[in-house]
């Protein structure tokens, strides 16, 4: 662990957990807390271990790159502004099967949070096999994700294309056109990234019955059965892009 970059870091949060008193766990799959509201999914444990290895294969190639090149100077990408790329219907599908993400991506820590009757599945960067293998476990536990859809979802990684495919959303979410439920789908995205969210992984989730919203700069909050804020208000949810992104 000593080769891993931020290593200094993970240090100083456990340092200031211990003298506060809070008890440490590992989330893998199985742990639970406040009697069932909150459910890890993924990852496992000899999962997570797998995983750790390419990352730190990867960080300390990163490292030995990084030292022996010459550091470039800052570059900006383009505002982009998802309007721009606005639609009034939606294109055929280009969401590929070949999406891959890293290790390090995939030991995010995939949570189900089950509020009353709701299903929310919090997904961190997690990639496809990383996040099949948690819906495996989601229907160890509630059964036919098509007889207890998710009500709430993250999208994954500020809504990379590399994150999902056609085959893990119609598991996930439903057939396009006939998906199980309309869920809020959230994106974490930056207004200043150009591929994130990719308007192939938008246009994906809203075909199989999503409402989705990204923060592109701003605060967007989730709630259900408590009372509204005078601080939010109703926000619109992304529709048909071009799919037009590499």
């Amino acid at each position: 662990m000593r080769e891993y970059p931020n290593i200094e870091a993970i240090d100083d949060l456990l340092a200031a957990a211990e003298s506060r008193g809070t008890a440490i766990t590992e989330p893998f799959t199985g742990e639970a807390r406040f009697g069932g509201l909150l459910t890890v999914l993924g990852p496992t444990e000899a999962y997570y271990e797998q995983l750790l290895i390419e990352s730190l294969a990867a960080a300390v190639s990163a490292s030995a790159f990084a030292a022996s090149a010459s550091r470039p100077g800052l570059f900006f990408t383009k505002m982009a502004d998802l309007l721009e790329k606005a639609m009034s219907y939606l294109p055929a599908e280009t969401l590929g099967e070949d999406g891959e993400t890293s290790a390090r991506n995939n030991t995010s820590v995939i949570t189900l949070v089950e509020p009353g009757q709701s299903r929310w599945l919090l997904t961190g960067d997690a990639g496809i096999p990383a996040l099949h293998a948690a819906l495996d476990r989601y229907e160890a536990l509630r059964g036919s994700i098509s007889d207890s859809p998710f009500t709430f979802v993250q999208v994954p990684h500020h809504g990379s294309r590399r994150n999902v495919s056609p085959s893990l959303l119609n598991r996930w979410l439903g057939p396009r056109d006939a998906g199980y439920a309309a869920p809020t789908a959230f994106i974490s995205s930056a207004k200043a990234d150009p591929k994130h969210p990719s308007p192939k992984v938008t246009n994906a989730f809203t075909r199989r019955g999503a409402r989705v919203v990204a923060t592109e700069g701003i605060n967007i909050w989730h709630h259900e059965g408590t009372p509204s804020r005078s601080d939010y208000w109703p926000v619109t949810p992304i529709g048909p892009l071009a799919e037009d992104d590499d």
